[in-house]
């Protein structure tokens, strides 16, 4: 698992419970994919006033049929290697209501049998009013 993460990035705005839950499930899931000795990376830069973060893996990809529906509640792609392990087809259905809670996009690309990259946008924290509270920045939501 390699992080990449700049030091002098703008931290981000949501809540970080819900973020690392986010981070968790698609790290977990591209762990899940790949096989031993595979790669996970997770990336972070700025885009514009957002934060753009990439999730990739070099595991068993998933097929161009599937895409259209990962973000589905229940939906689970349908491979021996998903059989394998358990999960009820939640995850990224609920991971991507978060996001989208949270004022960015969730997508995904993949290669069947190349690996899957979810890209996701989060905007950067604004200051607001005295009174409001500062969120953890995406670093400390991953780490945490």
């Amino acid at each position: 698992l390699l992080v990449r993460i700049p030091g002098d990035l703008p931290e981000i705005n949501g809540d970080s419970e819900r973020l690392a839950q986010v981070f968790m499930n698609l790290i977990h899931n591209a762990v899940k994919f790949t096989p031993s000795g595979g790669k996970v990376e997770v990336k972070a830069s700025a885009l514009g006033e957002d934060c753009l973060v990439k999730v990739a893996d070099n595991g068993i990809g998933i097929s161009q049929q599937d895409l259209q529906r990962i973000f589905q509640k229940f939906f689970q792609v349908d491979s021996s290697s998903t059989r394998q392990q358990s999960g009820t087809g939640l995850g990224l259905a609920i991971t991507k209501q978060l996001v989208t809670a949270h004022g960015g996009d969730l997508w995904v690309s993949s290669v069947w049998g190349g690996g899957t990259t979810f890209s996701l946008t989060l905007p950067f924290y604004k200051h607001k009013a005295q009174g409001e509270g500062r969120l953890r920045d995406l670093g400390e939501a991953v780490s945490g």
